[in-house]
């Protein structure tokens, strides 16, 4: 339970930090490829810190502990990522933004 309760906040802190970055940082003009690198570099070091953080006895029960499962976190926290980030923190991100604006 605390390892999927780590991987979800870390994929929803990745979503906003990329929403972030898309917004403010590039103003939009960011291109794909940039995006999903960028996205993908947060998820491996956030996927390391699970590794580190979280004893894998304590997260799968018969797996041993090795440094192959930081790739199983990796992809995990970036196929999360997406959809918070689409999900909750663009709509959020968009009213903030037009309020400011106006």
């Amino acid at each position: 339970m605390y390892l999927l309760v780590m991987i979800l906040v870390y994929s929803g802190f990745i979503g906003l930090v990329m929403e972030l970055y898309k917004k403010i940082v590039r103003k939009n003009l960011a291109k794909i490829l940039e995006i999903r690198i960028l996205a993908f570099l947060l998820s491996a070091f956030f996927g390391f810190l699970v590794y580190k953080i979280v004893p894998v006895n304590i997260a799968f029960e018969g797996i041993k502990n090795t440094p192959y499962i930081i790739i199983f976190y990796t992809v995990l926290i970036y196929l999360l990522q997406l959809p918070s980030c689409m999900k909750i923190w663009k709509p959020m991100l968009k009213d903030v933004i037009e309020r400011k604006i106006k």
